[in-house]
């Protein structure tokens, strides 16, 4: 069985721009059957492709930054979807994992034998081949006087290195 030849374009324009300010460049991802998509306040967009009824600002969970312009990338790890809080270039990462059953975002104290990997629009989850790389984030800081660099934080002590 073939999809059709064609890509047909479906907007969806955010029509309530007051409750859900994606900031640009923040793509949404495909998480079990739906797309989704946060502000950098926290605050969850939702689009159900079960339901075809467009997207809606979802009213849990609640926001968890104040007046933050940094972004918050979302991820799919280990069944679990996942926030990302960067800092400001790099200071910092926090991790929250959405709780589907009371609709809030709690934070993560460890990816366990997960890891990340950070750039400035998108976030990708992978099963770390070995411990070492384990509940480790790693970002590339490509504005280090003009070369490219990796590095990574370690979730237990919030270490940078």
């Amino acid at each position: 069985m073939r999809g059709d030849d064609d890509w047909i374009a479906c907007p969806f324009p955010n029509t309530n721009v007051k409750k859900l300010m994606p900031l640009h460049g923040t793509a949404p991802i495909l998480y079990k059957n739906g797309f989704y998509c946060v502000d950098c306040d926290g605050t969850l967009g939702a689009y159900d492709i079960m339901k075809d009824d467009g997207w809606s600002v979802l009213e849990k969970p609640k926001k968890i930054f104040k007046n933050d312009m940094h972004p918050n990338l979302l991820v799919e790890c280990g069944g679990d979807l996942l926030l990302v809080k960067i800092g400001h270039i790099g200071t910092s990462v926090r991790i929250f994992r959405l709780d589907f059953s009371e609709m809030e975002w709690v934070e993560v104290e460890s990816l366990g034998k997960h890891m990340l990997f950070i750039s400035e629009t998108s976030c990708l989850s992978a099963i770390a081949p070995n411990s070492r790389t384990e509940n480790k984030i790693f970002f590339p800081r490509l504005y280090l006087n003009g070369g490219g660099i990796l590095s990574y934080y370690t979730l237990p002590n919030q270490g940078r290195f």
